[in-house]
C-alpha cells in the first residue's frame, strides 16, 4: 500500500466510526416516547417462597416521588393465575408483589402487565423478560406402568 491509499483507508476508517458515533447516540427514544426500561433482577421461585415476596429490580429510578412501603391502589403488574396481594414500592427502582396467604404450590405464576396502565405512557418494558415462577412444583416419586 502507498501513503495516499493508507490515507484514504484511515479516513474512510475515521468516517465510519463517526457515523457510527453519531447513530447511536441520536438514535435513543423520540421525545415524548415511552423509555425503555429493562428488569435488572426478579425473584425466583425458591426467593419467593423465603422471603414473601416477589420483586423486580428495574435498571432507572421509575418510582420516583412514590413513598418507599407504599401499596399502588393500581399496579401495573398482575399475576396469573390471579393471587391476592398488592403491590409495593420498596425503592425508587423496586417493586414487590405481596400476596396476603402463601400461594399453592404446583403452579406457574406469570407476571403480566396491566393493559392501558398509564405506567406503559411513560416506560416501555420488554414483556417476555418478565418473571415466570414454577412455585414449589409437584414431584412425582414413582412411576407404575401396568
Amino acid at each position: 500500500m502507498d501513503d495516499a491509499q493508507r490515507v484514504r483507508f484511515w479516513l474512510a476508517v475515521v468516517a465510519v466510526t463517526i457515523l457510527n458515533l453519531s447513530f447511536w447516540l441520536f438514535s435513543g427514544t423520540p421525545s415524548g416516547g415511552p423509555i425503555n426500561v429493562r428488569i435488572a433482577h426478579a425473584s425466583d421461585a425458591t426467593q419467593f417462597e423465603y422471603t414473601g415476596r416477589l420483586e423486580i429490580r428495574f435498571d432507572r429510578n421509575v418510582f420516583e416521588g412514590k413513598t418507599r412501603g407504599e401499596a399502588l391502589p393500581q399496579s401495573p403488574f398482575r399475576m396469573y393465575p390471579a393471587l391476592e396481594g398488592e403491590w409495593v414500592v420498596h425503592e425508587i427502582d423496586t417493586i414487590a408483589f405481596e400476596p396476603n396467604a402463601p400461594p399453592p404450590p404446583g403452579h406457574r405464576y406469570h407476571v403480566m402487565p396491566v393493559d392501558g396502565h398509564p405506567f406503559f405512557d411513560n416506560y416501555a418494558i420488554n414483556r417476555h423478560r418478565l418473571p415466570v415462577l414454577d412455585y414449589k412444583p409437584l414431584r412425582c416419586r414413582y412411576i407404575q406402568l401396568i
